[in-house]
């Protein structure tokens, strides 16, 4: 879709495979709990949330890494 590819215009080709990847486990996450749909094991559960949360966890280490670049850039002089 349009979305799609206007995301992949923005963020690197590992950011855009680890969105894909954790969008998905949460639209399953949604169709077990919300809608009732499937039905999920303990095994199951725990592994969407741990892809979940590994989801998380890349994003907040990019954004950490991409403040310590701006940072690192503030401080260094222009030549």
């Amino acid at each position: 879709s349009y979305t799609s590819i206007w995301a992949q215009s923005l963020i690197s080709a590992t950011s855009f495979l680890v969105m894909i990847n954790a969008n998905k486990f949460v639209i399953i996450g949604i169709e077990a709990f919300g809608m009732h749909s499937k039905a999920l094991n303990h095994i199951q559960v725990f592994g969407a949330s741990l892809t979940i949360l590994g989801g998380v966890l890349y994003g907040k280490s990019r954004q950490w890494i991409e403040q310590e670049a701006e940072e690192r850039k503030t401080l260094l002089p222009s030549k």
